[in-house]
């Protein structure tokens, strides 16, 4: 099923074969109907379509690192993952990627039909284009992004243009694909949240070795909870924001903040009440719908342990007191988010 460009010679297939491809079309996944494509400008990856069925396998350390994405699924299926730290399972939620680090042995176990696009890159490839910036072996680099799967629409993006491109069917593809593979590393080197080796004056700066919970971990848990307070935000999602399993992540959470996950979270959608309140026009139904809660009388309960008062009282005591909703663009979309369309003409988000 491989497809090439035919206006430049190509090397002998077996040579432009990365460690995990050749493995791929010598074990059981030989026999899903597959695709292999292969980089065509100066950063060497390949890339895998497949359409995988159950299975059940044990992949073996290879020096590439392994980036996944199912692009579609049956509705039951899952995957189930071990990389040396346990078992994990998830549903096989198309555009939720998981990362396999280099240098890892990993068994897989798949329960149904789904498409499979992998990306394939080696260690060299990594070592040209992050240079520097990769302060640690690969396999250190990215092990958090191995504990959960993660939503990222532009990696998602990318992989997917990466697979046309690699198609080479364009005069520009080579260099297209360099400037995306180099991308996707560098967005992928920020989303596991390791940074390159600083200055003793920098360091000196940072969160101390023993630090539970670093910072630029709890930032990433805070954007994601804002960005989703309206949503039914779950201990899952946080922890997969953080890049931790589960019961880690609820573990260095409260030996470093000293609330449980749930209590913070509370925190966070009160405060964002109490800003709506005080500086929109919007009902304290919409209110309690826009920060997650449950209803008007979860906010009002919830408030009066808090603060000790109603939101009807809160709003007359703070109108225009407390933040600022014109001022702050994320409030307003927020607010903007839940709203039926009769309110949205109402409150102007600002440009």
């Amino acid at each position: 099923m491989n497809r090439y460009a035919v206006n430049s010679p190509q090397p002998p297939e077996s040579d432009r074969l990365t460690a995990y491809g050749k493995f791929y079309q010598s074990s059981l996944y030989a026999a899903f109907p597959q695709e292999h494509r292969h980089a065509r400008g100066r950063l060497s990856f390949s890339m895998i379509m497949v359409d995988q069925g159950a299975h059940a396998s044990i992949d073996p350390r290879v020096s590439d690192t392994l980036l996944c994405l199912p692009v579609s699924s049956s509705d039951a299926c899952t995957w189930s993952w071990d990389m040396g730290t346990g078992w994990r399972r998830e549903p096989s939620a198309p555009g939720r990627l998981l990362v396999v680090p280099a240098n890892l042995e990993s068994r897989w176990e798949v329960t149904g039909p789904r498409r499979l696009l992998l990306l394939i890159i080696p260690a060299q490839t990594m070592r040209d284009a992050l240079g520097s910036a990769l302060s640690s072996e690969p396999s250190a680099a990215f092990r958090s992004l191995a504990d959960a799967t993660w939503e990222d629409s532009f990696l998602q993006a990318v992989m997917l243009r990466l697979w046309e491109a690699a198609a080479g069917l364009h005069p520009v593809d080579p260099q297209l694909v360099d400037c995306l593979i180099a991308s996707a590393l560098t967005h992928l080197l920020l989303v596991a949240g390791t940074r390159r080796e600083m200055p003793p004056v920098a360091a000196s700066r940072q969160a101390p070795p023993g630090v539970a919970l670093p910072r630029w971990r709890l930032r990433r848990v805070t954007d994601y909870a804002n960005a989703h307070l309206h949503e039914d935000v779950d201990l899952d999602s946080l922890a997969r924001a953080a890049g931790l399993s589960r019961r880690h992540f609820a573990r260095v959470f409260l030996k470093q903040t000293g609330e449980t996950p749930h209590r913070w979270l509370m925190t966070l959608r009160l405060e964002r009440a109490k800003e709506l309140l005080a500086n929109s026009d919007l009902s304290i139904i919409q209110i309690a719908e826009t920060c997650g809660f449950a209803g008007q009388a979860h906010l009002t309960r919830m408030l009066g342990r808090r603060a000790g008062m109603t939101p009807l009282r809160w709003r007359n005591e703070h109108k225009g007191h407390h933040g600022n909703l014109d001022s702050d663009p994320a409030l307003q979309s927020i607010a903007l988010r839940r709203l039926p369309p009769p309110w949205q003409g109402r409150v102007s988000p600002i440009r």
